[in-house]
């Protein structure tokens, strides 16, 4: 997979170079992938829903994330904490937190 993931950033490294990869070394052979297919796919997930009646605007997902940013920037300065918001949206969690939101019953995870 590591290399699948360079091959990612090769091919578009606009895409993929920021991308946080994670892996889990040394794990038995019965965790391992038994196989590994890519299919190309227009949606992840098929809705049925025309980008006309349900458009990703650059524009709209742009001023979402920098109101997000500013309300996290200033509740962090006024509490004194570190800055975990990453470039482009989203909060990088360490392994701990994200397994800790795992167990929320809100967490979707794609």
């Amino acid at each position: 997979l590591r290399h699948f993931a360079q091959d990612l950033q090769r091919f578009d490294p606009k895409v993929f170079s920021n991308t946080d990869f994670k892996y889990l070394d040394n794990l038995p052979a019965d965790r391992h992938f038994k196989e590994f297919k890519i299919l190309p796919v227009q949606e992840l997930v098929f809705y049925d829903i025309g980008e006309d009646e349900a458009p990703l605007q650059q524009a709209f997902h742009k001023k979402k994330e920098d109101q997000k940013a500013a309300a996290e920037k200033k509740r962090q300065e006024s509490t004194g904490e570190k800055s975990n918001m990453r470039a482009g949206g989203g909060i990088h969690l360490d392994a701990k937190e994200y397994h800790k939101m795992l167990q929320k019953d809100n967490t979707v995870v794609i």
